[in-house]
């Protein structure tokens, strides 16, 4: 057999091969939906994993909740298994709906869980994705684990759950907001108030007022505009960066083995006392005036103010982590 006609039988072969593998696959879908009649007081909670919940705001007094189950099997063999070992649970209890997503195991030699999920096997795939209809100012739970969360703005306090996963968010603007995020990245347009720890992930804020941060462990995170009164506490995170709006009234900020940066806007004024170990401070001296400063080898403090002297204050204590306000 000469060169060209060989090289002919093994694209054939190929071909074959891959029309094969692709008509082997074996796809299942299951959709449920259901409504609910509320009012204002009504609070929504989903708990699921392996896929997306996406919230869209509606203006009626009702709360739809769609779910859609997604299995591919390459072998053709277990789908059906899969599919039938989701298990969607919901309940009404007082002002509370909720749901739940179960995922049974069973077989032999293991779970079918192992066999379909498994990172970097593209043989199998499996999507448990819920997207909500609701009413903005309702209270709304949700935890998702290995996968998305998406909202717009709401009004009624969201919780939040997410990990390894990511959480985009619109203007959330109750003042008791409560996110907590691990190996996984936030992008949130505005946070009003609340609570919102960061392990392991990446952080984005547009603008924030009246937060408790917690970072440890992350990549940067960054807050475009901070205002009111909040506390931050930094922990072996890549870097944290911040600007002081005009509005800004308190921080205290706690560091460790982390770089802080805080950009103060134009028309910001307030008293600053930081504290520095093993570490470095800068400030815009054109800006800053230092009243009291007190250097050591491997420590540091001072105290002046930004702008001129004001009501408002900031408070930095650092270890091992450069800080800088310019």
């Amino acid at each position: 057999m000469n060169s060209s006609k060989y090289i002919f039988v093994v694209l054939t072969l190929l071909t074959m091969v891959s029309e094969v593998k692709a008509t082997d696959w074996s796809d299942k879908e299951r959709r449920i939906s259901k409504s609910y009649k509320i009012d204002s007081r009504n609070r929504l909670n989903i708990e699921n994993s392996y896929g997306q919940v996406k919230v869209i705001n509606w203006n009626r007094n009702e709360i739809k909740v769609d779910i859609q189950i997604k299995v591919a099997d390459a072998t053709g063999t277990r789908a059906d298994e899969a599919l039938n070992a989701v298990k969607i649970e919901d309940a009404v209890t007082g002002r509370d709906i909720s749901f739940i997503t179960h995922i049974s195991s069973g077989g032999s030699g293991g779970s079918w869980w192992s066999k379909i999920i498994h990172i970097g096997d593209g043989d199998r795939n499996l999507e448990i994705n819920y997207t909500i209809s609701m009413p903005e100012g309702n209270d709304l739970v949700i935890k998702n684990d290995y996968g998305e969360i998406v909202v717009g703005d709401r009004s009624g306090k969201f919780t939040a759950n997410v990990g390894y996963g990511s959480l985009k968010a619109g203007n959330l603007k109750s003042a008791s907001n409560q996110l907590n995020i691990s190996y996984s990245h936030a992008a949130i347009t505005a946070l009003q108030g609340g609570g919102l720890s960061v392990e392991y992930g990446g952080l984005t804020i547009g603008s924030a007022k009246d937060i408790n941060l917690s970072l440890s462990y992350t990549g940067d995170a960054r807050i475009q505009s901070l205002a009111g009164k909040s506390s931050i506490s930094i922990e072996y995170s890549r870097g944290f960066s911040a600007g002081l709006a005009a509005a800004i009234n308190s921080l205290n900020l706690s560091a460790e083995y982390s770089s802080v940066a805080l950009r103060p806007a134009a028309g910001a004024n307030f008293n600053f006392n930081a504290s520095i170990e093993y570490g470095s401070f800068q400030t815009d001296r054109n800006q800053a005036t230092i009243s009291k400063q007190h250097e050591e080898n491997t420590s540091a403090s001072y105290v002046g103010y930004w702008g001129k002297k004001s009501d408002n204050t900031i408070n930095i204590s650092s270890e091992y982590g450069d800080v800088r306000i310019k």
